[in-house]
């Protein structure tokens, strides 16, 4: 069977490394499948080396070109590479005739009631409307959605007509996370010391990741004596309001108490675990956050936003906060800080709950079985 993998707009964040991943994973499946790659280049895609992947570049063209002409280059793909089923990885289903299985893991389109929305800047909402207007013109094309969570599934259901589709749903996991690299770690160290508490918040910038809640929280957690670090993971070039959040770092007299280590690569997120005594995610919404695993997977405590995504992922391995009150953000941050029965329990229920999911052959797996039933249904 040759599969179309589109991976045509994923390039960041953790839509690529749910893709690397799957890539990563499908030659040990033994399925004798041949995977044709449509993927953006320098980002990662390069890496996988495998007999049965073949990488097919994207061309570099503006998001509304490629949009437009995208019904057209799928075609000629399809031809040209005698392709039986398409698997679309990033949310957008592509124009076609064959079947299709999508991979869903966009929160915005199941969260339009969301808070966030009346938040952000006219130009990003505006874009957040045409791309939700596109996802679902193209969900027609979907044969086969995979939602991440049983959250997802309900919230699509609830607001898309989607009731002829086959739904399945498969989770994320964790890579296995590298511990080789040190380098960042040491960094981390050095600015750090062995003394104040680090307070991890692994993210890209996004408006909904709701970081701008930050340094009023840090504020609390210094005035009442605590010697706190947060750490963070952005890089300026990001977003505008990147530099921003770090001024306001600084204009509130913080920057001694922020460190932010830029952009990392997947291999160097690992180490960082070690020297975090709690990870942070303050987030509004998300449709899965690999994050939660990698924390659990590391043995470090959870402190996160109440909300029904966070619930499912985390369950009894995470201590809860409403996300948009500073107060109470912090009475769950110091109720970890303090209780050290609390932490030595959020961290057991947190390795049980890492245990008992699958890894990322039995996830590929998964999504190879239910496109060979789009093409194969007996």
């Amino acid at each position: 069977m040759n599969i179309l993998v589109n991976c045509s707009n994923l390039a960041s964040a953790g839509g690529l490394a749910v893709a690397i991943n799957f890539l990563t994973a499908v030659g040990r499946t033994r399925r004798g499948h041949r995977y044709f790659v449509w993927a953006p280049i320098g980002v990662g895609y390069e890496s996988i080396v495998a007999d049965d992947v073949v990488l097919l570049p994207v061309r570099k063209v503006p998001a509304l070109v490629r949009i437009a002409t995208q019904r057209r280059t799928v075609r000629h793909l399809i031809r040209a590479h005698a392709i039986d089923v398409v698997f679309t990885v990033g949310n957008f289903a592509v124009p076609t005739d064959l079947p299709q299985g999508l991979v869903f893991m966009w929160p915005y389109a199941i969260y339009p009631e969301g808070e966030i929305w009346g938040t952000m800047r006219l130009s990003e909402r505006l874009s957040r409307r045409v791309r939700l207007w596109v996802f679902r013109r193209r969900l027609r094309y979907a044969s086969l959605l995979f939602p991440q969570t049983l959250t997802s599934a309900l919230r699509l259901r609830r607001y898309y007509d989607i009731d002829g589709k086959a739904i399945e749903i498969v989770p994320t996991a964790s890579a296995a996370l590298s511990t080789e690299d040190v380098s960042v770690l040491e960094r981390l160290r050095e600015r750090v010391g062995e003394g104040p508490v680090v307070v991890l918040c692994v993210t890209r910038y996004y408006p909904h990741k709701n970081l701008e809640i930050l340094p009023t929280v840090l504020q609390h957690l210094r005035a009442s004596g605590r010697d706190v670090r947060i750490v963070l993971t952005l890089d300026p070039a990001q977003d505008p309001a990147v530099p921003r959040l770090l001024r306001s770092f600084a204009e509130a007299d913080l920057e001694s108490a922020l460190i932010n280590l830029g952009q990392l690569p997947l291999e160097a997120v690992g180490p960082l675990y070690e020297r975090a005594d709690v990870m942070l995610l303050p987030t509004l919404l998300e449709s899965y956050s690999a994050t939660y695993v990698d924390a659990m997977q590391s043995g470090v405590p959870i402190c996160t936003s109440d909300r029904d995504f966070a619930r499912e992922v985390c369950g009894e391995a995470a201590v809860y906060f409403d996300p948009l009150n500073v107060a109470d953000i912090v009475r769950a941050l110091e109720s970890l800080l303090d209780d050290s029965e609390l932490r030595t329990r959020i961290v057991a229920a947190g390795r049980a709950r890492v245990s008992e999911g699958k890894d990322w052959p039995q996830i590929a797996a998964a999504y190879i079985t239910g496109l060979e039933r789009l093409v194969r249904p007996s």
